[in-house]
């Protein structure tokens, strides 16, 4: 860069930083901001299911939660609203299985706030055995 003037040098140690910004910024968006947020589905999904375990031990059935529906999930999960303040959360159950579902609000999705991924959580009871996944 001897050949340059102090002014272009500059410039291109400007767009040099400005261009590594632009592609570290997201990763560090990812790893910060968002790892909370998901954490924060995470663990209101644990105790969903928790309390659906519950409910099969005691009445042998589920109990299904329309997505958006925050009053059945405060009154029958004991879960605060103030904590459903990210995600819409949907119970969808089967005879012997059911599937949680955590989507991202999506007034968060338009400021950016929490990272646009869907979680989904589902447990199969087939007598004995009981398999969980996550995806």
């Amino acid at each position: 860069m001897g050949n340059f003037s102090k002014f272009v040098q500059t410039n291109i140690m400007l767009s040099v930083f400005f261009i590594v910004v632009a592609f570290v910024y997201p990763a560090f968006n990812e790893f910060v901001f968002y790892k909370n947020k998901k954490n924060e589905a995470v663990s209101i999904v644990k105790l969903i299911a928790k309390a659906e375990e519950d409910n099969y031990q005691n009445k042998n059935s589920y109990i299904p939660v329309k997505k958006g529906d925050t009053t059945t999930l405060s009154t029958k999960f004991n879960i605060s609203k103030k904590d459903l303040s990210f995600y819409d959360y949907s119970v969808v159950t089967y005879l012997n299985r059911y599937e949680i579902v955590a989507e991202p609000k999506v007034e968060y999705l338009k400021s950016r706030e929490i990272a646009p991924e869907i979680y989904t959580y589902a447990q199969i009871s087939d007598g004995s055995s009981a398999q969980k996944e996550w995806k």
